[in-house]
């Protein structure tokens, strides 16, 4: 007789920090959340998504309080860390406890996704290398003046790290970012979260080298 396995689980955490863009995090969480919940459901791998943040009480740019879901342990545990933007990143880019947290779980093998400036935190944490990130465009001077970075523009993926912003599209950046974490992680839920949620992908998923605004 067969022996019954549970099904794996995987960690994905989105990072927060005060002054984290409403939109890039909310944006994300709401898709991953949807996607955990209807993973409940089916016999593939479960997800675990939560909000990780060195405080537990924070507000967003916006103004909107929350509270973190965990604190910034267990990073070698996480499947997948997405890390928002926000005008509070620049003071996350000093902080040791991010950027430990980022630089232990991209080590132990975490896809690691970013919105917008969050890439800024990407490229501090020296996980980057000389890959092409998308950042918003008035941010490109910070990225290329930071690490040994391109700026670029769109949903891209290089160097094992996948980041979107730069451009404007009728879909939101962070919806898009958070549908192909799920389509890399767990691509058998896509289809029901897509209908679900009544969405469409917008973005279409562009290497380091052929992204828009990538400079050879």
């Amino acid at each position: 007789m067969p022996v019954e396995r549970e099904p794996a689980v995987l960690e994905v955490r989105v990072l927060a920090f005060p002054e984290v863009d409403d939109l890039d995090l909310m944006g994300a969480y709401a898709v991953l959340s949807k996607a955990a919940e209807i993973a409940r459901a089916g016999p593939g791998p479960l997800l675990n998504v939560t909000i990780a943040a060195e405080q537990p009480e924070l507000r967003t740019a916006g103004g909107l309080r929350f509270q973190a879901q965990t604190g910034l342990e267990g990073p070698d545990r996480a499947a997948a860390v997405l890390v928002p933007g926000g005008r509070g990143i620049e003071r996350v880019l000093t902080r040791a406890s991010y950027l430990d947290y980022l630089r232990t779980a991209h080590r132990h093998g975490a896809a690691v996704y970013s919105v917008c400036s969050g890439a800024l935190l990407v490229a501090v944490a020296g996980i980057a290398g000389a890959t092409t990130l998308a950042i918003h465009a008035a941010k490109h001077a910070q990225l290329a003046g930071t690490a040994n970075c391109l700026p670029g523009a769109g949903l891209i993926r290089d160097g094992g790290l996948t980041s979107v912003g730069g451009d404007r599209r009728s879909s939101v950046k962070s919806v898009d970012l958070a549908l192909q974490l799920v389509a890399d992680l767990a691509a058998g839920l896509l289809p029901e979260l897509l209908s679900r949620m009544e969405l469409c992908q917008g973005r279409t998923l562009e290497t380091g080298s052929a992204a828009p605004g990538a400079q050879s």
